[in-house]
């Protein structure tokens, strides 16, 4: 790009969101755990329960392609065994994955051994957050324990926070 390199355009984006999630239905408890803390940290996010005014009478495929491709500075992908299975999932993890898009911006965080496997597209080689643990203890418990909750802001939220002071120093 006329001899700027990509990381100096990366650090001159603007982003809607600071973390995007993406996620298979049935792991929402954990994720709304997750965007809970980060919320509590002033951690802009892209969770679609919040976002529901937002998206109404909107074309999904074309507003969600957006925020998937450009509008979120990164993306934690909660990998299970229900990840690689739905159509929603797909299209996201496609969008973010497609080629000549931007590197460095996929966060996979596992949640069990299938999710550990990766997913299609997405690296088993990236950097990633580990909460198989975590999400078993929430499936046992049915609800999201203070252990759990001390967990999910220990492994996921406080390394995000560092990452994005990070990445705003560079700007």
């Amino acid at each position: 790009m006329l001899g700027v390199e990509d990381a100096t355009v990366e650090r001159g984006r603007l982003y809607s969101y600071d973390i995007g999630f993406s996620f298979a239905g049935e792991t929402r408890k954990i994720v709304e755990a997750v965007s809970a803390e980060m919320k509590a940290e002033d951690v802009v996010t892209f969770y679609d329960y919040d976002q529901q005014a937002f998206l109404l009478a909107l074309d999904l495929e074309k507003t969600l392609g957006r925020v998937y491709a450009e509008s979120c500075r990164y993306y934690l992908v909660f990998l299970d065994k229900n990840y690689r299975e739905k159509v929603w999932t797909k299209y996201e993890k496609d969008v973010m994955t497609r080629r000549g898009s931007r590197e460095g911006h996929i966060i996979p965080v596992l949640l069990d051994d299938v999710g550990a496997e990766g997913a299609v597209g997405i690296s088993a080689t990236i950097g990633r957050i580990d909460l198989r643990d975590v999400w078993t203890e929430i499936q046992k418990a049915g609800a999201v324990t203070t252990d759990a909750k001390n967990a999910i802001r220990n492994r996921c939220v406080l390394p995000m926070l560092e990452k994005l002071d990070a990445a705003s120093d560079a700007v």
